[in-house]
């Protein structure tokens, strides 16, 4: 077990523990940089990427079980069971397998999940989107098709369900809410630029990011703009998160300006403060633990550990990891083991990096 630093800029130096790491199999591409996602209880840590869909042990890293399907989206764990999706073109199917071994339960035909966005499990119904451009409801039961939605275009994000709603974003450049019992639409909101960003929901207030550089906010039962904060003219396409009526997002780095982590004022969008990642830019979305704000660098980065009120920097971790991709995600758990995904020995050009997991405690 190898021992990092954390530095407090106040002088405070603490140790912070590289619990395990994991190296995905035979994984050869830098596209293999996963997201991990942490079953309800956080004993399983899932791993999906070209190769397979991996379950981990949260303690100490062992391999679990392995289904060895490739290109596989991102997985979502519900009540014991994991749902996933390969990518469009390969298979074309939603699969729901066993927590316990992997074994597979069901295949649904579909259009193929984005790579970006997970299933989501709401009241025995799982709702998905697609490369064919449909938004899809299956049952957990079976599988079967209860309804689908047509967009525009591809459909990357994750849905979110709220009070009999789905909000989910697609590459036609609008966010739409449906009734999640029939699928018909309540409401879509256009912007100008493509919606990967997953959208959020906090006191009846829907929030999203679009590559048109804004960050949105919405009435959550008609769609109507309560503001947009314009991030400089780079991409938004991180998921946000709300804490103490302030909503924080990370932004793309330009030529002309630099990634940041946003704060601002989540009930009128004034501004609050950001923070720079020298010009890197911010790896997936920020994460909230313990009253911190986290946020990744994506190339060679820290982890860093800012003030959410003020954005002062309280720690600040160099992590033993490879390169992350930009949309790859970092998760926390609720005893402060933070588990990320990067491509070991990546450098540009170097199309023989491996993926790999690690577990990095930052309980201070």
């Amino acid at each position: 077990m190898r021992t990092f630093l954390l530095s407090f800029l106040l002088g405070i130096t603490v140790s912070a523990q590289e619990i395990w790491q994991f190296t995905i199999p035979d994984s050869t591409s830098f596209l293999d940089s996963c997201t991990p996602v942490l079953s309800e209880d956080q004993y399983t840590v899932l791993i999906s990427s070209l190769n397979g869909l991996y379950a981990l042990s949260t303690k100490d890293g062992t391999e679990l079980w392995e289904q060895p399907l490739s290109y596989m989206g991102l997985p979502t764990a519900s009540n014991g069971t994991v749902y996933v999706g390969k990518q469009a073109g390969l298979g074309n199917e939603l699969y729901a397998v066993k927590l316990s071994d992997g074994s597979t339960l069901w295949q649904s035909p579909c259009g193929g999940v984005g790579p970006n966005g997970s299933p989501t499990v709401s009241d025995g119904v799982v709702y998905f989107g697609s490369y064919d451009h449909n938004l899809y409801a299956v049952k957990i039961s079976d599988g079967s098709h209860l309804w689908q939605f047509q967009t525009g275009d591809e459909i990357e994000t994750t849905p979110t369900v709220f009070q009999g709603l789905v909000l989910f974003g697609s590459s036609d450049n609008s966010m739409y809410a449906l009734k999640a019992a029939d699928g018909t639409k309540k409401w879509s909101f256009e912007t100008y630029g493509e919606v990967f960003s997953r959208p959020l929901v906090s006191d009846n207030i829907v929030y999203f990011g679009s590559y048109d550089g804004n960050l949105y906010a919405l009435d959550v039962w008609n769609g109507s703009m309560l503001w947009k904060f314009f991030a400089g003219g780079v991409e938004v396409y991180s998921s946000p998160k709300v804490f103490n009526g302030r909503v924080f997002f990370n932004s793309f780095d330009s030529p002309s300006q630099p990634g940041y982590l946003w704060a601002l004022n989540a009930t009128d969008g004034s501004y609050l403060w950001r923070f720079s990642t020298n010009g890197t830019t911010p790896a997936g979305s920020p994460q909230l633990y313990n009253g911190v704000v986290y946020m990744f660098s994506s190339v060679y980065g820290p982890i860093v550990g800012l003030d959410p009120s003020d954005g002062k920097v309280l720690l600040m971790l160099q992590p033993p990891i490879g390169r992350m991709e930009d949309f790859t995600d970092f998760v926390i758990s609720d005893d402060g083991v933070l588990y990320v995904g990067s491509n070991d020995n990546y450098r540009p050009g170097n199309y023989t990096a491996v993926a790999r997991v690690d577990a990095i405690n930052v309980t201070v």
